[in-house]
């Protein structure tokens, strides 16, 4: 017999980059990540594309600012993305000199370190306990 998932639950989930998650009440599966409400472009996206930054760092083609891989390194379901060295949440500005260009890969992987250093270590380098 399976599921049509008429009950869910909703879970926030602040130690992941997702804000939240959807999973089925009766059987358990996972139904998916849910955006913060009322979120926006604004902190995801860049007035500039990756050409002009590619310009302003002074490459000669897009490639990874972490493992320096150019786009035809890149795996199969891989891209290279604009990233806000300092987060525009944590009130950094969509300027072109706080972008870089990340793979996918990389991306997911500063997130990942973000994530843990405000979870696990914020409070160890600011003088408090965690």
């Amino acid at each position: 017999m399976s599921c049509d998932h008429e009950n869910t639950t909703f879970t926030e989930t602040p130690e992941y980059v997702h804000y939240g998650r959807r999973d089925c009440e009766d059987c358990g599966e996972f139904l998916g990540w849910v955006e913060k409400p009322g979120k926006d472009d604004r902190d995801t996206t860049s007035q500039y594309t990756i050409e002009q930054i590619i310009k302003k760092k002074g490459f000669d083609e897009a490639r990874c600012f972490f493992c320096r891989r150019p786009r035809a390194y890149l795996g199969k379901n891989e891209t290279l993305t604009r990233d806000h060295i300092h987060e525009l949440q944590d009130g950094g500005e969509d300027r072109i000199d706080n972008l870089q260009i990340l793979c996918t890969a990389c991306h997911k992987l500063k997130n990942h370190n973000r994530l843990y250093y405000h979870k696990h270590l914020k409070g160890f380098f600011n003088g408090g306990t965690q």
